[in-house]
C-alpha cells in the first residue's frame, strides 16, 4: 500500500468533483460521521489512512471501489489502446505497422521490466497486475528457468507467471534488488514481435525509433548482440548482393557501398550505446576425447564416404549396375558434372548425357573453391545480362540471378573438403591398425555456441539461466571494449574479429 499515491488519488478525485475539503466534511456529517478538514489533509498528504468506515463513505462520495481507493488508481480494463502491436500486426498496412513497431516494442519491453522492479518493492496494485498479465499474455513466454519456481497446479500461464515471481522473491530474499531483478528477468522470454532482431542493425543509423529501441534494451541483450559479431557480420541488407537497381538506389541515397565501413559503423554504434564484450557470451572450443574401436570407425567411414559408387546403365530395356572406385573424379562424374554443365553450357540438354565437357569442367572443379570470377562474362552472356555498363552493376545482377548455382557449387566444395578430412582420418586409423592397435582416443575441438544470429541468441539465452548478476558484470570486459572502439577504424573486419572476438580454446 502506497500512502502517498493513495493520498494524491484522494485529492485528484475531490478536485474532479470540484469539492473543497469542507464539502467532504459536510458529506461525512450528513452520514453521521464527524471528521475535520485536518484529517482530510492528512489523508491527501499520505500521512494517515482512513478507517474502513471512512473508506466506505469516500467510495460512495467519489463513486469508486474501496480497492481503487486503496490502490490509489482507477481500475483500467482496456490496455489495447496503449499496447496494440499484436492487434495491428496483420491488419495495418506494411508502412503503418513498421512505423510504430519499434516504438511499441520499446514501450512494451520498458513497461514490463518496470513492473518487475515494482514487484520487487511491493505487491502489484489491481491495475499493475492486470497490465502485467496483459503484456505477458501477448508478448512473453515463461522460460525453462521459471519451471523451478512454479508451485501452482493450473494451465493459466499468467497465474503461473505471477506464482513464479512470488516464489522466486521468497527464495531469493537475501539478494540485492539488482540481483533480484536479474533473476526475475530470467523467468521470461520475449516473443518475436518485441524481440530486437539482429537484422534491425541495418536500420540503426537512419531510423531513430530503432536506435531508441536498442538503447532501451537490458545490458545483457546489448552484450549478446555484440557477441554475435564473433560469427556473423553486422549486415543483413547488402545491396551489392542484390540487383543493380537496388545497388543504384542505395548509392543515390548514401553514396558508394563500402561493406567494411558499413559493418564497422554498426559495430561502433552498438558499442557507443552500451554494449560490451562479454567473455561469457562468446563461443569457445573445448577438447573432446572419445575412445573408439578402430575397426568400427573405419567401417563407418568406409560405408559413409568411401565405398564404391554404384553406376546404373540402361541398354534398351535392360538395366545393369556396376561399381567404380570412390575417388574425386568419379564423384565428380556421378554427382557434380551435370550441375556444372547447366552452369557453363545451359544450351546442352542434360537428357542427352553429353560427357564431352568433362575434362574442361573437372579442371575448373579441382582448381577453384568458388566459381571463378574470370568466367563471369560467360555466365552473364548465358543469362542474357548486359555487360556494357559499369562492372559492379552487371555483376550485382549476375550474382543475384545465379545465387542458386553459386550456393550449389559452394556446397559441392564443402562436401569435398569434409571427405578430404575423413580420408586423412582414415589413413591415420589404418596406420594405427597396422601397428597392432585396436582402440584409440580421438581428440576433437568442439565449438560450443551458435553460428547464426538465431543460434547464438538461443545459446546465450540458455547460458544466462545459470549466470548470476555478479558473474555477468565480472565478464563484461569494459577495458577491452574501449580498446576495440579506438581500434575499429584502423583494422579490417577480419582483423577485428581475430583480435577481439577470437574463439578461445579451453583444454
Amino acid at each position: 500500500m502506497d500512502n502517498i499515491k493513495m493520498g494524491k488519488y484522494f485529492k485528484e478525485l475531490r478536485n474532479e468533483k470540484n469539492l473543497t475539503q469542507a464539502d467532504v466534511v459536510s458529506f461525512f456529517k450528513q452520514n453521521d460521521i464527524t471528521i475535520s478538514e485536518n484529517a482530510i489533509s492528512l489523508w491527501e498528504n499520505g500521512e494517515a489512512i482512513p478507517t474502513y468506515d471512512n473508506l466506505e463513505l469516500l467510495s460512495k462520495l467519489y463513486n469508486k471501489t474501496i480497492d481503487e481507493l486503496l490502490d490509489g488508481e482507477s481500475i483500467v480494463s482496456n490496455f489495447e489502446d496503449k499496447y496494440y502491436l499484436h492487434i495491428n500486426v496483420s491488419s495495418s498496412p506494411y508502412e503503418v505497422f513498421y512505423g510504430h513497431k519499434y516504438t511499441q516494442a520499446e514501450a512494451i519491453s520498458v513497461r514490463f521490466n518496470e513492473l518487475l522492479k515494482i514487484r520487487i518493492e511491493r505487491f502489484f496494485s489491481h491495475n499493475e497486475e492486470a497490465e502485467f498479465n496483459y503484456l505477458f499474455n501477448h508478448y512473453y513466454l515463461l522460460s525453462e528457468y521459471a519451471e523451478d519456481y512454479i508451485s501452482v497446479d493450473t494451465v493459466e500461464n499468467d497465474i503461473r507467471a505471477l506464482n513464479s515471481i512470488q516464489n522466486l522473491l521468497i527464495k531469493k530474499k537475501e539478494l540485492s534488488n539488482d540481483e533480484k531483478y536479474w533473476e526475475l528477468s530470467k523467468l521470461f522470454r520475449e516473443v518475436g514481435l518485441i524481440r530486437f532482431n539482429y537484422w534491425y542493425l541495418d536500420l540503426l543509423p537512419t531510423n531513430k525509433s530503432v536506435l531508441d529501441r536498442f538503447i532501451s534494451l537490458p545490458d545483457w541483450q546489448k552484450d549478446m548482440i555484440l557477441a554475435t559479431f564473433q560469427n556473423v557480420d553486422m549486415i543483413d541488407y547488402d545491396p551489392s548482393k542484390l540487383t543493380s537497381n537496388a545497388l543504384k538506389k542505395y548509392e543515390d541515397k548514401y553514396g558508394i557501398f563500402d561493406r567494411e565501413k558499413y559493418i564497422k559503423d554498426r559495430l561502433k554504434m552498438v558499442i557507443k550505446n552500451g554494449a560490451y564484450i562479454n567473455k561469457y557470451f562468446l563461443n569457445y572450443k573445448k577438447e573432446k576425447e572419445t575412445e573408439i574401436c578402430i575397426i568400427d570407425r573405419l567401417d563407418i567411414l568406409y560405408e559413409t564416404y568411401f565405398k564404391p559408387i554404384e553406376i546404373r546403365k540402361m541398354d534398351d530395356d535392360n538395366i545393369s549396375y556396376y561399381l567404380v572406385e570412390n575417388n574425386k573424379k568419379n564423384r565428380f562424374l556421378n554427382e557434380y558434372y551435370f550441375d556444372m554443365l547447366r552452369i557453363y553450357y545451359p544450351d546442352i540438354s542434360i537428357s542427352d548425357k553429353d560427357y564431352s565437357k568433362v575434362d574442361e569442367l573437372y579442371d575448373i572443379f579441382i582448381n577453384n573453391k568458388t566459381l571463378p570470377k574470370s568466367d563471369y562474362i560467360r555466365f552473364a552472356k548465358n543469362k542474357g545480362i548486359d555487360t556494357n555498363r559499369d562492372e559492379k552493376y552487371w555483376i550485382a545482377d549476375l550474382e543475384f540471378h545465379m545465387r542458386v548455382e553459386i550456393n550449389s557449387y559452394n556446397n559441392i566444395q564443402k562436401k569435398e573438403k569434409m571427405i578430404e578430412d575423413m580420408y586423412n582420418e582414415m589413413k591415420m586409423l589404418s596406420k594405427l591398425l597396422l601397428n597392432g592397435k585396436t582402440k584409440t582416443v580421438l581428440k576433437r575441438f568442439v565449438e560450443l555456441g551458435g553460428k547464426t544470429a538465431k543460434e547464438i541468441r538461443d545459446y546465450i539465452e540458455y547460458w544466462r539461466l545459470d549466470l548470476s548478476y555478479k558473474e555477468f558484470l565480472d565478464n563484461r570486459d569494459i577495458k577491452k571494449t574501449k580498446e576495440l572502439l579506438k581500434d575499429i577504424d584502423n583494422l579490417s573486419v577480419d582483423e577485428i574479429r581475430e583480435k577481439y572476438f577470437k574463439v578461445e580454446v579451453i583444454e
